[in-house]
């Protein structure tokens, strides 16, 4: 059964690290990840899968090198996951007042 994931780029578009998001839509579609999306030039993509998240995350990065030649860590998590962690979010008022000012960041090794 295929579900839909979220791919989150580490250090992309950020100290010269560039990549279209063109590009990394093209690249998760050519590895069977299906209907790639991406938001402005974040580095981060949804797509349907029927992986493993560490799959997923795993063959994103390898053809990313393998295609770009930029290496890069991916993790990915559900929109379950994601929902969690805003929901827990302590500091509702401000991400009432200031959406944009507000981030969400998942420590290397933590969750799934």
């Amino acid at each position: 059964m295929s579900v839909r994931l979220a791919g989150l780029l580490r250090a992309i578009n950020v100290g010269g690290r560039k990549l279209a998001m063109a590009d990394l839509r093209r690249v998760a579609a050519q590895i069977g990840l299906t209907d790639p999306e991406t938001l402005l030039a974040s580095g981060n993509v949804i797509f349907g899968t029927t992986l493993a998240a560490s799959a997923a995350g795993q063959a994103l990065s390898t053809a990313i090198h393998a295609d770009l030649g930029l290496r890069t860590e991916v993790l990915v998590r559900s929109g379950l996951e994601i929902a969690a962690v805003v929901a827990a979010n302590p500091f509702p008022e401000e991400a009432r007042a200031g959406p944009g000012c507000l981030y969400l960041w998942f420590p290397k090794g933590a969750g799934a």
